[in-house]
């Protein structure tokens, strides 16, 4: 008898548990973890990463927000912060007012044309062809075509 009412209590009372959520959060340029990075969830508990850029958010929230000095902001919904265990964060650049650049006239005797035309002809390749074996074994290229591929599928979900 007590234990079907111990188990009858347990079905009939509704019992709350929302699983932790963590995390790092990153540099998104130099893929670094980001120390004192603010995250304030949508029902107002703020947490800060540590040294090794770690978060921890537990109860219950629909989206974050994270920020530091120096980044630009980032909003997640609690479903896309599931998915992933990283999130990166976008330095703020700076941007100049106005750049006034100031030249001097061509000396006479200058074709610019000319020149431009002879330095087009140089980099032309000869036949319809080529071989060119230093592409093939630049790994460094490869190397950085892959990680342009991977900023990109990050700035397409930023």
């Amino acid at each position: 008898m007590a234990k079907s009412t111990i188990i009858l209590l347990f079905i009939l009372t509704p019992i709350y548990i929302y699983a932790q959520v963590r995390g790092v959060v990153a540099d998104m340029d130099m893929h670094t973890p980001l120390r004192d990075v603010n995250i304030r969830t949508d029902r107002n508990q703020g947490v800060r990463t540590n040294y090794r850029g770690e978060f921890v958010l537990s109860g219950e929230f629909s989206e974050v927000t994270f920020g530091r000095t120096g980044f630009l902001p980032r909003k997640l919904s609690r479903d896309s912060l599931l998915v992933t265990d990283t999130v990166f964060l976008l330095p703020r650049m700076s941007e100049l007012d106005e750049v006034v650049v100031i030249g001097k006239a061509p000396q006479p005797g200058f074709n610019m044309k000319e020149t431009a035309r002879q330095g087009a002809a140089m980099a032309a390749p000869s036949g319809g062809m080529s071989f060119d074996l230093e592409k093939m074994v630049n790994f460094r290229a490869r190397r950085h075509a892959k990680r342009r591929k991977r900023l990109e599928k990050i700035f397409k979900d930023y």
